[in-house]
């Protein structure tokens, strides 16, 4: 299963990550944030039980069209 969190690293969404990794394990969690909370520490130590990639920028600004593609 493909979930995409956008605002990942914010104060929501740093949690919604973790708790999807534990809740559909072997999901494949796509995260997108602009960064501009600078909340690094949320993208470590991440459950192990799925699989997680980044992509930086703002949702308002670029193609998300390939993200969604399978998702």
């Amino acid at each position: 299963m493909k979930i995409i969190v956008t605002g990942a690293i914010g104060h929501i969404g740093s949690y919604i990550i973790r708790d999807l990794g534990v809740s559909f394990p072997g999901s494949n969690v796509v995260m997108v944030d602009n960064m501009m909370t600078q909340r690094f520490p949320s993208l470590f130590n991440l459950p192990s039980n799925s699989n997680y990639s980044f992509i930086e920028g703002d949702v308002s600004q670029i193609d998300l069209k390939p993200v969604f593609f399978g998702a």
